[in-house]
């Protein structure tokens, strides 16, 4: 699974873990049970800023929220050979998908914006893998991380916008295609 960025803006603000988390925020995440700080990566916003699917793999959407503190946010859940993983987008200004929306690479999802426990307009994005339980909901593993199980977004991240990574892709397919063609015209 490869996660790009979800919207055009490349400036993240906060990163995951004590090391890239403001050292202001920290006593806040501590008294929300986040121990080691920042459990995501938030990246600045303009308000209304288009958000979109930003991994290479087909996603579903788990839900929509409107949490108890009044912040919008998206769940979308992958399965790859890796696992399933549960993908989060906070503090949104309103939604472009639905509970169970199936999702390709690209698909505009929601509108940026700072409602909830925010300090101004931007992206929270996390991380989370799951597993279903006995009852067929899905679990999320090592809960007890000191992050409320989300996991480090490093390893799978490629900074690029994925709008324009879907572009050159199509662009490359296009090139590909013209050339079979012409070897089709100089074999027959």
């Amino acid at each position: 699974m490869i996660i790009y960025r979800a919207l055009k803006t490349n400036l993240r603000t906060q990163g995951f873990g004590l090391k890239e988390t403001q050292p202001s925020l920290i006593p806040f995440y501590e008294s929300i049970g986040l121990k080691f700080g920042h459990n995501g990566w938030d990246w600045l916003a303009e308000d209304g800023q288009k958000l979109h699917w930003d991994c290479d793999i087909e996603g579903e959407v788990l839900n929509t929220h409107i949490d108890s503190k009044g912040g919008l946010g998206i769940e979308i859940l992958t399965k790859n050979l890796d696992g399933m993983y549960q993908h989060r987008f906070w503090h949104l200004k309103s939604f472009a998908c639905q509970a169970g929306q199936k999702l390709g690479s690209g698909d505009l999802i929601g509108y940026a914006d700072n409602t909830g426990w925010s300090t101004g307009t931007h992206l929270h994005r996390d991380l989370k893998k799951v597993e279903r339980d006995e009852f067929g909901n899905y679990k999320t593993l090592n809960r007890d991380n000191g992050y409320l199980g989300c996991i480090d977004l490093t390893p799978y991240f490629e900074n690029i916008f994925v709008v324009d990574k879907m572009e050159y892709l199509k662009k490359q397919v296009s090139i590909l295609s013209s050339m079979i063609e012409i070897l089709k015209k100089i074999l027959s």
